[in-house]
């Protein structure tokens, strides 16, 4: 007559959100680091964002592995969800949707050197918990700066406060939430 009851205790460490307000440069910030040979894991709200830096990123650096999990996925990328630590670990990228749900946690140390992350302005865009869950899907990447880029439904903000005063209640609940996560600050590009 017990029911079964799985408590998780992780707390993800504080983390910095550093917010793009154009895609070019948010682009640029992430074409930067992987050609640094940096190991990027990015957490896209689309799936059509995924297979976009896939492909973009296996043009700039050909011989890397790059990785994209998404619900058009191979049936072997989505294997890779059954046991992320052994497989993740042989990417030097991996892009991941909401597909990546819950108990999945990336625990290599230092494996990742930064976490990213893509919005989506659209009806169906995510919650504030679902971009910081996928953020923090990477437990421990060795930069603890998150790169996000996340548009309002009015176009690309100038400041927190255009994106603010811009963004419908959901996105207003999900800009509340990223900004209880850790410090905040908007970079121009």
């Amino acid at each position: 007559d017990q029911i079964p009851v799985i408590q998780h205790h992780y707390t993800p460490p504080n983390s910095v959100w550093r917010f793009f307000d154009s895609p070019a440069f948010w682009r640029e910030q992430i074409k930067r680091l992987w050609l640094e040979k940096q190991r990027l894991a990015c957490f896209c709200a689309s799936r059509s964002e995924a297979k976009t830096l896939r492909r973009w990123l296996q043009a700039l650096r050909p011989n890397a592995k790059v990785l994209a999990i998404h619900g058009e996925s191979e049936d072997d990328e989505i294997a890779t969800l059954g046991n992320v630590n052994e497989s993740w670990a042989a990417y030097d990228a991996v892009l991941f949707t909401t597909s990546a749900g819950g108990g999945v946690s990336f625990d290599i140390e230092g494996h990742f050197d930064r976490v990213c992350v893509w919005g989506l302005n659209a009806p169906t865009s995510l919650m504030a918990s679902e971009y910081t869950q996928g953020a923090a899907r990477i437990r421990h990447p060795k930069n603890r700066e998150v790169l996000a880029y996340i548009p309002s439904k009015d176009g690309t903000p100038k400041s927190i406060e255009e994106l603010r005063s811009g963004l419908r209640d959901k996105e207003k609940r999900t800009l509340e939430a990223l900004r209880s996560v850790g410090e905040e600050s908007v970079i121009s590009g």
